[in-house]
């Protein structure tokens, strides 16, 4: 979870533990975050770039 924007705290409470959430419950919660436009990425939303860079062939360095 991106703690810089605290976003995560809009849908899991500060110094909750995931252990109190189903895992269909978290993959909701991550789904939406991954959904949500980012000013950071020019208003677009986290998945479509990083399929984007997939589709561009880029190499990660390890």
């Amino acid at each position: 979870m991106n703690i810089q924007t605290n976003i995560s705290e809009n849908y899991i409470p500060k110094k909750e533990t995931f252990t109190n959430y189903t895992d269909e419950q978290i993959l909701t919660i991550q789904h939406k975050l991954n959904r949500r436009v980012r000013k950071l990425l020019n208003f677009e939303e986290p998945f479509r770039v990083f399929y984007k860079m997939i589709d561009n062939k880029v190499a990660f360095n390890t």
